[in-house]
C-alpha cells in the first residue's frame, strides 16, 4: 500500500516538473532570453521568458525573496563550465517555485552561506551538480525532480536541511551527504542511477525514511558512520535492495545504523 501511493505520487511529479507550463507574469522582468543572465537579484522575480547563459544565471544577493520560474527554462554553457544556474548567497529564506527548468550548468541550483529557503517543483536536468546546498541551515529540497547528474543533491557542512518527496533518475549519485548535521532525507525516489543515498564518515544524527530505490549499479544507500550516543544516524521503512549497512534495505523495521 505504501509503495502504491509513493509510486502515484511520483506519476504526479514526474508530469508537473517535466511539462513546460507557460503563464504570465503579473510583472514583466525579462523580455529578451539574455536580459537576466548573471542578474544580480534583490526582489521577487517572475520568469516571462527562457533563460540561455553563456555564464551564470541568476544570483541572489537578498533576504526574503521568490523566484518564480513560471513554467520557463534556465540553460546554461555546459556542466563542463563553472557556473551556476540559480545561486542564493549568503542571505535567508529564498524560495525558489517552479514548475521550471535548470540545466546545462556545473551547479543547477546552489544556496551557501545562508539559511531558510526552499527550492520546489522544480527540474533540474543535466547538471553537473544538481543542487548545492554549502554551509546553510533549515533549507529545503522538496518535490523536485533532479536528472542526469554526476551529483543530484550535494549537502556539505549543512544542517537541518530537509531532503523530502523527490524523484531523482540517472545520477551518478543521488544524495550525498558530506559533514552534515540533522539533515532528514525521506520519502524520496532514486531510481536508475550509480549510488542512491550516500552520507559520510563526518556526518551524524541524520534520517533515511520511506525511501524508494531501484535499478541502481551501485548500493542504494550508505551510511559511513553509524554514530553514537544522541547523534545516531536512523533509518527505516526503506524499500531498497543493497546498502551498507544492510539494514538499511529492511522495509518496516526501524533500525539504528551500525557496522
Amino acid at each position: 500500500m505504501r509503495r502504491t501511493a509513493i509510486i502515484f505520487l511520483a506519476i504526479a511529479l514526474v508530469s508537473m516538473t517535466s511539462g513546460v507550463v507557460r503563464t504570465q507574469s503579473t510583472t514583466t522582468l525579462a523580455q529578451e532570453s539574455e536580459d537576466l543572465c548573471g542578474t544580480e537579484v534583490r526582489g521577487d522575480l517572475e520568469l516571462s521568458s527562457d533563460l540561455v547563459c553563456d555564464g551564470d544565471g541568476l544570483h541572489v544577493t537578498a533576504n526574503d525573496l521568490t523566484i518564480f520560474l513560471n513554467g520557463h527554462t534556465i540553460r546554461g554553457p555546459g556542466t563542463d563550465s563553472n557556473t551556476t544556474g540559480i545561486h542564493v548567497d549568503g542571505v535567508r529564506e529564498v524560495r525558489i517555485r517552479g514548475p521550471g527548468l535548470v540545466t546545462g550548468f556545473g551547479t543547477g541550483v546552489a544556496y551557501t552561506d545562508s539559511s531558510g529557503g526552499a527550492i520546489r517543483d522544480t527540474y533540474l536536468l543535466r547538471n553537473d551538480i544538481g543542487v548545492l546546498l554549502d554551509a546553510t541551515t533549515d533549507t529545503h529540497v522538496k518535490q523536485d525532480h533532479i536528472s542526469e547528474s554526476r551529483i543530484g543533491v550535494l549537502n556539505r557542512a549543512s544542517d537541518n536541511t530537509e531532503i523530502e518527496i523527490a524523484i531523482l533518475t540517472g545520477n551518478k549519485e543521488g544524495i550525498r551527504l558530506e559533514n552534515s548535521l540533522s539533515v532528514d532525507v525521506d520519502f524520496n525516489i532514486i531510481m536508475d542511477g550509480g549510488t542512491g543515498v550516500y552520507m559520510d564518515e563526518d556526518s551524524i544524527d541524520n534520517e533515511l525514511f520511506y525511501m524508494i530505490m531501484f535499478r541502481n549499479q551501485g548500493p542504494d544507500a550508505v551510511i559511513a558512520n553509524p554514530g553514537e550516543g544522541g547523534l545516531k544516524n536512523t533509518f527505516g521503512n526503506n524499500e531498497c535492495i543493497q546498502s551498507v549497512p544492510a539494514e538499511i534495505c529492511t522495509a518496516g523495521i526501524e533500525s539504528t545504523s551500525q557496522n
